[in-house]
C-alpha cells in the first residue's frame, strides 16, 4: 500500500487536502512439497473430460478438488491480481456562521483472477457403471444419486464408480475493470450558539465493471427461445465489443448487449444528507442530535461479471456431468439415458449451457440511515446516551433462481415424476433434468429499528466504567451478508416469503467494561513501585441473545399421495418438496419451512438438544404454497462472556519517556463458559436444523400424519461449533 496526502492552507479560512492511494496484492498458490511430481501422476490417473491442449497448466494441472466430507484435490497453481488506485480531494472553507465542504473522488480500480475448475471439480459419489450403462437412479447396495460404497476413500479406488463433476474447457481469466467518481457538497452551519444544521449530498457515478478483453456472457431470459432446444447460446448474451464465441464454436443463439457491462448505468445516484445538534439548556448537560441520509453501495465485481466468466458459454465451457475416475477417455451416454454398456458418462453437455444471469436493471442497493439521540449529564463524570436508530435497506443485492417453476405448474410437479421440462420457463435448453440459472438481483430488502443506551462514568486515576445496551429488530428477505446462491430469495414470484427476522437479528444485546488502574505507590520505595504499582486492570461482560435461526424442512419422499394407493405396494408418493420451488434442484436455505405448533417454545430446556423438535411440524403445509412460518423462527444459543486483562508498563532508565516495556497478560472467556452456534454466521444450513417429516398422507392437497424421521440429529447442539473455549495470552513488548 502507498498513500501520499498534500494539505495546503489558504489565507486564514481554507484548506484543500489532496490525496493519492495505491492498494495491491498478490496471490499467487504453487504446488510444492517433497515429491511435487506425485501431483501429476495423480491427476494423470484421473484424466480430464476436456483435451489439456489450451489449459493455463497443462503441463501441471492441480487435483480435482471434491469438497467432500473430507477435502479432497488441491487448489494450485492459481493466481490473483488487484490494484486499487483513488485519487481524492477535499476542499474547506469557513465564512461566518458556515463551514462548506466540497470533494471529488476518483478511482481507477483492475482485478485479473484465474477462474480454476481447469482440472474439474467433485460434489461426491453420484451412482455406479452397471452392465446397461452409467446408472444414477439406484443400483445394487445404493440409492439413487448417492455414493455407491458410503465412502468418499473408497469410491475414489472403486473401478467404474460414478462421481458428480465438473469442468471448464479451459482456465478463464476474469479481468474485470471498474471506475468511481464521486462528487460531494457539504455545509455545517450553526444557526443559533446552541443549534448546529449539516446538510449536503453526494453524486456518485459508478457504472457496472467490465472485463478487459471483452469476454463476457449472461443467459437473459429476453434472449432464450424454446426453438433453440438444448443449444449452449440459447439465452446468452454477450458483451459489447465481444468476439462472437457463438458463432465461433458454431452454436445457434446469442445475442449482443449494447454495454460492455451487459448491465445498464445509473447516473442519478444523489443521495442527500441533513443532520443537526441542539444544546437545548445551553450549558452542555442536555444534548439533542438527528439525521437521515440515504447510502449507495457499488456491486461487488464477484457477482456481476467474475462468476459468468467460469460458468457461461461460449467463452468458457464448463459441463457438467457424472463420471467415472477411470479412463482413458470419456463416453456419454447418448440422451443421458443411462443404455449405453460401453458408456462410462452421464448427462454432459459437451457445449456447455447457461447457468449465470444478472438483472438488467439500473438499480443499485442503497439504504436509508435516520436517527434521534439524546446525551444527558446524570451526575458530575457521568453520562447517559439513548437514542433511536433505524435504517431500511432497498435494492439490496442477493440471488434468485429465474428458472423456477412458476406457480401455477408447482402442483402439476409435485404430483408428477421425471423431470417435466416442459413446467419450467427455460425447460428447452436442457436435455436432461432441469438446472437452476442464478440470477444477481436487486431483490433484497431489509428494515432495522433499534434502542440504543449507554452509561459512561469516570472514576478516580484515569479510570472509567461504560456500560451500553441495545434492543433492536432485523426484518430481511435475504442473507444478511454476502450473498451467496443457496441465501437468497427462495420464490422468484414471491420475494416477501421469505420475509422474517435476519440471520443476524440479536434483539437483547448487553456489554459492560471497566477499565482500571491501581495505586502507582508513589512515595513507595522504587522495588515496590515498580513491582506492584501502576497496573492497569480491564474487563469485558458481553451478553447477547443468540443469532435468529432459520429452520428448514422436506418431506422424506415416503408420504402417501393418492388415497387409493396408500399401504400398498404400488403407493404413489408426494415429492420431498411441497412448496415446489426447488424442482429443478435449486439450493436454498429459505425454502420449505415447517410449521410452528402452538405453546412449543423454541427452546426444549435441554442444552445437549437446544431447539425443541416438538415445536415443528409438516403436518398442516399446503401442497404448492409457501410456508405458514417465517423465515428466523428462532433465536440460537445465548452468547454469555467475561474477558479480563492485566497490563503494566515500566519505564527504561536512560531513555526517557519515549521508551517502554509493556507486559500483559489476557484472559478471553474468562469463566470458560460453553458458547454453542448453529452453522455460521449466513442461512445456517446446519443439517440439526432440517426438519425431514416422514410417513403420513396427502389429504385434500394438505399434508397429515407425519412424523420426525427416524434417527434424525435435529435440534442437536453441534458442539464441534463453540465459539471459544478460554484463552490465556500473555505477551512482552517493548514501545518505542
Amino acid at each position: 500500500m502507498l498513500v501520499a496526502k498534500l494539505t495546503t492552507t489558504i489565507g486564514s479560512n481554507k484548506v484543500n487536502d489532496f490525496a493519492f492511494s495505491w492498494g495491491a496484492n498478490r496471490i499467487n498458490i504453487t504446488q510444492a512439497g517433497d515429491n511435487p511430481k506425485l501431483q501429476q501422476q495423480i491427476v494423470n490417473a484421473m484424466p480430464l473430460i476436456f483435451p489439456t491442449t489450451g489449459k493455463t497448466h497443462a503441463s501441471q494441472l492441480p487435483q480435482q478438488i471434491c469438497w467432500c466430507g473430507t477435502f479432497i484435490g488441491d487448489i494450485g497453481p492459481w493466481g490473483n491480481r488487484q490494484d486499487l488506485f483513488t485519487w481524492k480531494d477535499d476542499f474547506s472553507w469557513s465564512m461566518a456562521k458556515h463551514t462548506f465542504k466540497i470533494g471529488v473522488l476518483y478511482d481507477q480500480n483492475a482485478k485479473d483472477e484465474e477462474q480454476g475448475q481447469e482440472a474439474g471439480g467433485l460434489w461426491g459419489g453420484a451412482g455406479f457403471v452397471q452392465s446397461t450403462g452409467p446408472v444414477v437412479t439406484g443400483g445394487p447396495g445404493f440409492g439413487g444419486w448417492g455414493t455407491p460404497t458410503g465412502n468418499q476413500w473408497s469410491d475414489a479406488i472403486l473401478k467404474n464408480a460414478l462421481w458428480g463433476a465438473n469442468e471448464n474447457n479451459r482456465n478463464p481469466i476474469s479481468d474485470p475493470r471498474w471506475r468511481d467518481v464521486e462528487f460531494y457538497f457539504g455545509d455545517t452551519w450553526k444557526m443559533t450558539r446552541t443549534f448546529t444544521l449539516d446538510y449536503g449530498f453526494r453524486w456518485s457515478f459508478m457504472p457496472a465493471a467490465w472485463l478487459a478483453d471483452n469476454k463476457l456472457a449472461a443467459f437473459e431470459p429476453s434472449a432464450y427461445s424454446a426453438a433453440l432446444g438444448t443449444s449452449p447460446c440459447n439465452g446468452i448474451v454477450m458483451a459489447a465489443g465481444a468476439p462472437n464465441g457463438c458463432s465461433a464454436n458454431n452454436f445457434p443463439g446469442g445475442v449482443f448487449s449494447k454495454n460492455r457491462s451487459i448491465i445498464p448505468s445509473n447516473y442519478h445516484l444523489i443521495a442527500p444528507r441533513i443532520g443537526f445538534a441542539w444544546d437545548a439548556f445551553g450549558h452542555g448537560k442536555f444534548v439533542l442530535r438527528g439525521g437521515v441520509g440515504q447510502f449507495f453501495t457499488r456491486d461487488p465485481i464477484s457477482g456481476t461479471s467474475t462468476r459468468l466468466v467460469g460458468a457461461n458459454p461460449p467463452f468458457t465451457i464448463a459441463g457438467g456431468a457424472e463420471r467415472t475416475l477411470d479412463g482413458p477417455t470419456y463416453t456419454n451416454a447418448p440422451g443421458g439415458s443411462g443404455t449405453c454398456p460401453t458408456c462410462n458418462m452421464l448427462d454432459f453437455n459437451p457445449g456447455g449451457s447457461g447457468s449465470q444471469s444478472v438483472q438488467l436493471s439500473t438499480n443499485l442497493a442503497n439504504s436509508w440511515q435516520w436517527n434521534l439521540t439524546t446525551e444527558v449529564e446524570v451526575f458530575r463524570n457521568a453520562k447517559l446516551e439513548l437514542g433511536y436508530v433505524g435504517l431500511r435497506g432497498i435494492h439490496l443485492d442477493t440471488y434468485v433462481d429465474i428458472d423456477q417453476l412458476p406457480p401455477q405448474n408447482r402442483l402439476a410437479w409435485i404430483e408428477g415424476s421425471g423431470n417435466q421440462n416442459n413446467l419450467f420457463p427455460f425447460g428447452a435448453k436442457t436435455g436432461a433434468a432441469p438446472g437452476a440459472i442464478y440470477q444477481w438481483a436487486h431483490l433484497g430488502d431489509s428494515i432495522y429499528h433499534s434502542l440504543q443506551t449507554q452509561f459512561t462514568y469516570k472514576l478516580p486515576h484515569n479510570s472509567v466504567w461504560q456500560s451500553s445496551y441495545t434492543w433492536s429488530k432485523n426484518l430481511a428477505n435475504t442473507e444478511g451478508d454476502y450473498p451467496n446462491n443457496q441465501d437468497g430469495i427462495a420464490d422468484l414470484y414471491n420475494p416477501r416469503a421469505t420475509r422474517g427476522l435476519a440471520n443476524f437479528d440479536r434483539p437483547n444485546v448487553f456489554a459492560s467494561s471497566l477499565v482500571y488502574n491501581l495505586p502507582a505507590l508513589e512515595g513507595r520505595n522504587g522495588f515496590v513501585k515498580g513491582v506492584a504499582g501502576g497496573w492497569e486492570t480491564s474487563t469485558v461482560v458481553s451478553l447477547a441473545t443468540g443469532n435468529a435461526l432459520t429452520i428448514t424442512g422436506q418431506l422424506q419422499g415416503n408420504t402417501c399421495l393418492v388415497l387409493s394407493t396408500c399401504g400398498t405396494p404400488g403407493q404413489v408418493n408426494v415429492r420431498g418438496d411441497p412448496w415446489g420451488v426447488n424442482g429443478n434442484a435449486s439450493q436454498n436455505h429459505y425454502s420449505v419451512r415447517p410449521l410452528m405448533v402452538p405453546g412449543q417454545s423454541c427452546f426444549s430446556g435441554n442444552n445437549l438438544q437446544y431447539i425443541n423438535p416438538n415445536a415443528f411440524t409438516m403436518n398442516g403445509y399446503v401442497l404448492g404454497q409457501p410456508p405458514q412460518s417465517q423465515t428466523g423462527q428462532c433465536h440460537g444459543p445465548n452468547i454469555r462472556d467475561v474477558d479480563f486483562a492485566l497490563d503494566k508498563n515500566w519505564g527504561v532508565p536512560g531513555a526517557g519517556e519515549r521508551v517502554k516495556v509493556q507486559f500483559r497478560l489476557e484472559f478471553f472467556n474468562l469463566f470458560n463458559h460453553p458458547m454453542f452456534r448453529y452453522g455460521g454466521s449466513s442461512g445456517d444450513s446446519n443439517s440439526n436444523l432440517n426438519f425431514v417429516a416422514s410417513g403420513g398422507k396427502i389429504v385434500n392437497g394438505v399434508v397429515t400424519g407425519t412424523t420426525l424421521q427416524g434417527g434424525s440429529s435435529f435440534g442437536d447442539t453441534p458442539f464441534s461449533s463453540n465459539l471459544g473455549n478460554r484463552e490465556i495470552q500473555y505477551a512482552l513488548k517493548i514501545i518505542f
